[in-house]
């Protein structure tokens, strides 16, 4: 997991910062995370768990159903990139963890992601 700030967003009040999380999902360090969080955003940062902190950009977006894959500058040197499966290939007592609504059926992600990416 890594956090994201997300400033320059504009809302009703105005300009101001947005806070989210993502998930790093492959070796190169794309970062996945819901476009509401970086929509609009003048400056998106990534802050790894190690603390270091990288400038991003959205590389990817899918508005319909709220995606969007960030590609940060600089990666910390121990990046461990999550595992993602289908859920079809789960079983019970299996640790999950889910990223955000899709407003799909789940077992398609990953497929949606690859075509994205």
């Amino acid at each position: 997991m890594v956090r994201i700030i997300a400033s320059g967003v504009k809302s009703a009040e105005g300009e101001g910062v947005a806070y989210g999380s993502g998930v790093v999902i492959d070796e190169n360090g794309v970062v996945l995370t819901a476009l509401h969080v970086v929509k609009g955003a003048t400056n998106i940062r990534v802050i790894f768990s190690d603390g270091s902190e990288s400038e991003a950009s959205v590389i990817v977006s899918q508005p319909e159903n709220d995606p969007a894959a960030l590609q940060p500058k600089i990666l910390p040197d121990d990046l461990i990139p999550a595992t993602l499966r289908s859920s079809e290939t789960l079983n019970i007592g299996d640790e999950v963890a889910q990223c955000g609504w899709t407003k799909t059926r789940l077992n398609a992600w990953p497929r949606r992601l690859r075509e994205m990416l």
